[in-house]
């Protein structure tokens, strides 16, 4: 619509069946197939290009958390929420690219009964973390140069955590059908699969490559 842009989207689970595939375990960030799973979610997106090169927006999502450690699958109850706030902005001029989004996000486990006895609950029911997050990316020719970086805080009661970061450099060559990638990331932490945050130092390098036909 002229200069705005939107997006609406209704995910109800992650699979067909009672039980969770491991879409929700690839990295450890949204339950597991024996915790819980996001189900039943509303998402809603809005961007707007106010002027040449500059575009801002904001998305809001909600919907429930099903806990999956009953034995009996009619026996897993959905009683947990979840809800999530982001800000983002956009800034484009010729080859070079700044990015930068802020997220709310906040998970109530309450009533989640099973979940919460399991050894894998968070320090408190109600889990509240914030993400500050951003890109600078500068293109020449088939290279792209870029740095991403971010940190991210607790409110959780129970979890004394102090402030994580990440820092990830890279450089990528689109060299035909796809890109070939080499970066560098470091942390002081990272978000668990409850969405909280913990302390921990990590180091590693990443080579890889795709491509498209």
């Amino acid at each position: 619509m002229n200069a705005f842009n939107y997006d609406v989207a209704y995910y109800h689970q992650d699979d067909w069946g009672e039980t969770s595939t491991d879409t929700v375990d690839d990295n450890g960030h949204w339950g597991s197939a024996t915790t819980y799973r996001k189900i039943k979610t509303g998402v809603i997106n809005g961007d707007w290009n106010f002027m040449e090169g500059h575009t801002v927006g904001a998305s809001y999502q909600k919907g429930r958390l099903q806990d999956l450690t009953a034995a009996v699958a009619k026996a897993r109850d959905d009683e947990g929420d979840h809800q999530s706030v982001n800000l983002h902005y956009t800034f484009n001029m010729n080859d070079f690219t700044a990015r930068y989004q802020f997220i709310d996000a906040e998970r109530d486990f309450g009533g989640m009964d099973a979940f919460l006895l399991g050894g894998t609950a968070p320090a408190d029911e109600e889990v509240k973390t914030q993400v500050h997050m951003a890109q600078l990316i500068y293109n020449q020719n088939r290279w792209s140069y870029y740095l991403d970086a971010g940190v991210a805080s607790t409110d959780t009661r129970g979890n004394d955590a102090d402030d994580v970061e990440f820092y990830a450099p890279g450089v990528s060559y689109k060299y035909g059908p796809g890109w070939l990638y080499l970066e560098y990331l470091w942390s002081d932490g990272d978000v668990d699969r409850n969405g909280d945050i913990y302390e921990a130092d990590f180091r590693a390098v990443y080579a890889s490559f795709d491509f498209y036909f």
